[in-house]
């Protein structure tokens, strides 16, 4: 994937105003043993924590821009993606599996297309 000015979205992600909250795992002492650093087990290695955790999170947010990417087809032009369609659904009638009567409840769809 490409970002708007061509680059790989790898090299985009790490350009603009994006945060990274590094790695982040739970707190115990068998992870802490499993990242320890090799020059000193006191201390946690990020290497290892990618290396020897099974699970591990990371967070990455920043502005709009620099999270933005494009899709790009076989001519090089951007793929357009429209937001879905919220749709409002007023229900008519008083049958329903449950039998409840959900007569003039209203529903709020999202419609994503075909």
């Amino acid at each position: 994937m490409r970002d708007k000015n061509g680059n790989k979205l790898e090299k985009a992600a790490q350009t603009g105003s994006t945060v990274y909250s590094g790695t982040l795992f739970e707190d115990t002492v068998a992870n802490k043993n499993l990242a320890a650093c090799d020059s000193n087990a006191d201390e946690v290695c990020y290497k290892n924590l990618r290396q020897q955790l099974q699970v591990f999170y990371e967070y990455e947010t920043g502005s709009q821009s620099a999270q933005r990417v494009s899709l790009v087809d076989k001519s090089g032009e951007a793929v357009q993606f429209d937001q879905p369609i919220p749709v409002k659904y007023v229900h008519s009638g008083t049958k329903s599996n449950s039998g409840e009567n959900f007569d003039g409840a209203t529903i709020f769809l999202e419609y994503e297309g075909k």
